[in-house]
């Protein structure tokens, strides 16, 4: 095409009276240009179009995506709620869809503040779903769940979400500096950020490869060291529930045995519920949740549990 427009200038430029070499020159070196100026705009009318998909894509997402959040939960709670920690359970069932299959059927449970839950049972009996159900992840068909005599039915999910300690099986590191990271919501001072990871050892460590300026993608850390990392974020989280969803899982003795030793010591006026898969982390807990598809079928003290035939003495002698 640049050939056919470069011959007609020339044959135009010929035919006319007036035309200098000079200006001949200069269009033939615009029209040399010309080729890259239309693969420019062909590109960006490409770049346009994709981008306007997006658009309607996006658009079409949020009009048609069910919100999570339903109109009932309206309620705001108190700034400082839960201020103690206690949580009831009252007939509760829950399933991962509405009028879906239960998978927490009929369950009861008072839990006073500050004690401290082991929670557990066999692949598939209903623990991390009943840990959902306090974050309301999964729907609530059956009963209701009250913290602090609040029912959460009517609190906004993510405000319950934000109020409450919780610590997966998978650390979760934030893109950022380790500051941003450790706390997310900018609401605590250096001191006390230091301090929380002087808590759990992992002060010196960061303190080696970066500080809190470091970005976490540049600060390696092993397995354990990112569990470290969370439990010191839950440290600066101040929430009186502690949910730890098998998070000593796959770590080494020595990291198991410092999470342990935090949780009991800088958690003791805090209610703790942690499921666990090694039933030892458990065992010096205050009580012991079993659940047996989506039942609870024991609730007691360990040694009670241990002191009699049971699924918790099964489940630990198997371990044995």
């Amino acid at each position: 095409m640049v050939a056919v427009i470069a011959t007609a200038v020339v044959a135009l430029a010929t035919q006319t009276s007036g035309s200098s070499a000079g200006g001949l020159g200069v269009s033939l070196v615009n029209i040399l240009s010309l080729s890259q100026t239309l693969v420019s705009l062909i590109r960006a009318w490409v770049e346009v179009e994709t981008s306007l998909g997006a658009v309607a894509r996006v658009r079409s997402f949020d009009r048609e995506t069910p919100r999570e959040c339903l109109p009932t939960e309206d309620s705001e709670p108190p700034e400082q709620w839960p201020s103690s920690g206690k949580i009831e359970v009252r007939g509760l069932g829950a399933s991962y869809k509405p009028e879906g299959a239960l998978v927490l059927d009929g369950l009861d449970v008072d839990i006073q503040p500050g004690e401290k839950i082991g929670l557990c049972g066999r692949t598939g009996s209903g623990k991390s779903s009943f840990v959902l159900s306090l974050l309301k992840m999964v729907e609530l068909q059956q009963g209701d769940i009250l913290l602090d005599n609040s029912t959460i039915k009517s609190i906004p999910r993510l405000t319950l979400r934000r109020r409450l300690n919780v610590m997966p099986q998978n650390p979760l590191i934030l893109s950022g500096t380790m500051r941003f990271c450790l706390d997310p919501w900018s609401e605590n001072s250096n001191e006390r950020i230091q301090w929380a990871l002087e808590e759990v050892g992992m002060w010196e460590v960061i303190t080696e490869r970066g500080g809190l300026d470091v970005n976490t993608d540049d600060c390696p850390l092993s397995r354990g060291q990112q569990q470290l990392i969370c439990l010191s974020r839950a440290l600066l989280g101040r929430s009186k529930i502690l949910i730890l969803d098998e998070a000593t899982a796959n770590l080494d003795q020595e990291t198991e045995a410092k999470m342990i030793e935090v949780i009991k010591g800088n958690f003791s006026q805090c209610t703790v519920i942690m499921v666990a898969h090694h039933l030892h982390t458990i065992r010096d807990f205050d009580k012991i949740m079993v659940l047996d598809r989506g039942n609870l079928v024991e609730y007691g003290r360990p040694d009670d549990l241990l002191s009699c035939p049971s699924k918790f003495r099964e489940i630990w002698d198997s371990q044995s």
